[in-house]
């Protein structure tokens, strides 16, 4: 949420670049230009988001992560396939959790939050608010307890996975070793938090943090 006024918001653009695998939103609003872009990076296993104002002290948004379709049940009452869901905020981290109780699926998504500039802070429900930052990174990961595996296919839907198995775990791995990349690539590109986006220069799209280890 930017608290941004739509009949006040001017040259709304939207675009999806295919070669180079992004998705980009501008507009401008009270004299500034915001841009925001979106991608996903393979190795890194993280979805990014980065925002961007053309005045410095101009970003302000609240994070507001959401656990939807919580309900007991799925299609009808009393049929055992419902869902359940969470979100806490500690520190730069959301985190949304739950289960799929039909197939004791458990997930989880974490969301970290890197501003350049400005105050960070949680907030009710789980959100992270950015107050006059210059700009902010957003990645986020997702996973579960499913395992690829002969019993996973073959067994009852209550049997096939173990309902008492977590990703946090693998999740808070897996986003801290992002950020760590992230960090380490900007600080070696530019010193700023805008060092990953600069393109690979072949054409071939841009990855965030390292390529692809054979090109």
């Amino acid at each position: 949420m930017f608290g941004h006024e739509f009949d006040k918001v001017s040259n709304y653009r939207m675009e999806l670049l295919m070669k180079k695998a992004e998705a980009h939103v501008t507009y401008d609003y009270d004299g500034v230009t915001y841009d925001r872009t979106y991608f996903a990076s393979y190795p890194d296993n993280v979805t990014v988001m980065k925002l961007d104002a053309s005045k410095s002290g101009n970003l302000t948004f609240t994070l507001r992560p959401e656990a939807t379709y919580i309900r007991d049940y799925c299609t009808l009452p009393a049929d055992h396939l419902g869902k359940t869901g969470q979100v806490v905020a500690s520190g730069d981290t959301a985190i949304v959790s739950g289960t799929l109780s039909g197939y004791n699926i458990n997930y989880e998504a974490q969301f970290k939050v890197i501003p350049t500039g400005g105050t960070m802070r949680t907030g009710a429900n789980g959100t992270i608010i950015v107050e006059n930052a210059d700009s902010a990174i957003i990645l986020l990961t997702v996973d579960t307890n499913y395992e690829l595996s002969s019993w996973t296919l073959t067994n009852p839907d209550s049997q096939k996975l173990d309902p008492n198995k977590f990703p946090h775990d693998q999740v808070t791995q897996v986003i801290n070793a992002a950020e760590k990349n992230f960090r380490t690539t900007a600080s070696n590109a530019s010193g700023r938090l805008s060092g990953p986006l600069q393109p690979c220069g072949n054409g071939s799209g841009r990855y965030p943090f390292r390529r692809y280890p054979h090109g």
